[in-house]
């Protein structure tokens, strides 16, 4: 898929005009990466470094458990939360006309299934509220020839982690979506950048409790020989205990190599500034994705 991208993907995002129609949309599939070359396709250049390369440092680590585990689909785990209503995202672009040229703007939200029926979500007529119990994100930038090119701001992703029955919310920094766009829907990229504070305090700790399950499915009263639980025991379980605890998953050399930061969203103060400081401060996330029409109301 080529991205009709008309100025640097780290160029300042224009003002945007406030009186276009919303044109809403819900999210039906997401591509998560199940290979090292599938976690490039899907990743963005967030923070416009030397190499010039996608970013998407998340996407290699889920695609390396769904390499381990074998009987693990993080993508296909994603996809049946969506099909069932338990992870619905909702696209709402405010621009003066589709199919032409000018400033757009992004609402990022999750949605509530008003009718509680998932069988007709994806029909193009569906209504569906703003969830008001979970945060919404909005990003700004332009559309020219069919192409949506937004960024510059900060949305929340929910995502299916290995082992876990219920999606998790993920803040992304410095976000970015390129993507074909017309009424019949949406299709594009997905990226951002995770925290490196929300990693520690909240990617790390999901993991574990992801991996745990996993460990007490393959290992009640003794490891299934040659599991996932069993492997997992070996990788990280130090102290023998039958668990993985928080150090031993983070600590491990493993582990630390592949949660690092690897991209430069902030500066020294904190603020959005994509290659502002030069120092890795999240970690780089992206993902396929489609989306249909949908009818979106405001509870917020």
């Amino acid at each position: 898929m080529e991205d009709p991208v008309a100025e640097p993907p780290c160029a300042a995002a224009p003002e945007v005009a406030a009186d276009g129609p919303l044109y809403g949309f819900v999210v039906d599939r997401v591509d998560v990466a199940g290979t090292a070359m599938e976690a490039e396709r899907l990743g963005l250049d967030l923070d416009c470094d030397a190499d010039g390369r996608p970013d998407n440092a998340l996407g290699r680590l889920l695609a390396l458990i769904d390499d381990m585990a074998g009987d693990l689909d993080v993508g296909a785990e994603t996809n049946a939360m969506i099909e069932s209503g338990a992870m619905l995202h909702l696209i709402e672009v405010r621009a003066p006309d589709l199919d032409g040229a000018g400033p757009a703007a992004v609402l990022f939200e999750h949605g509530v299934d008003l009718d509680g029926d998932p069988s007709d979500n994806f029909s193009g007529v569906e209504v569906f509220e703003v969830d008001p119990a979970r945060p919404a994100g909005s990003l700004a930038g332009h559309l020219a020839g069919g192409g949506l090119s937004v960024a510059s701001g900060t949305i929340y992703v929910a995502v299916a982690f290995p082992g876990r029955d219920e999606p998790f919310v993920l803040p992304l920094i410095g976000a970015r979506i390129e993507a074909t766009i017309t009424r019949g829907g949406i299709e594009g990229r997905l990226a951002g950048g995770v925290p490196a504070e929300v990693v520690d305090e909240q990617l790390v700790p999901a993991f574990r409790e992801g991996l745990n399950r996993i460990v007490a499915r393959d290992c009640a009263g003794g490891c299934a020989p040659d599991s996932f639980g069993a492997l997992l025991l070996e990788m990280f379980d130090a102290d023998r205990d039958g668990t993985i605890g928080y150090a031993e998953l983070r600590d491990d050399p493993v582990t630390e190599a592949l949660l690092a930061p690897d991209v430069d969203l902030r500066d020294a103060d904190g603020n959005l500034a994509p290659g502002g400081d030069g120092v890795a401060d999240a970690l780089s996330v992206g993902f396929g994705f489609t989306a249909v029409p949908a009818f979106v109301r405001s509870a917020r």
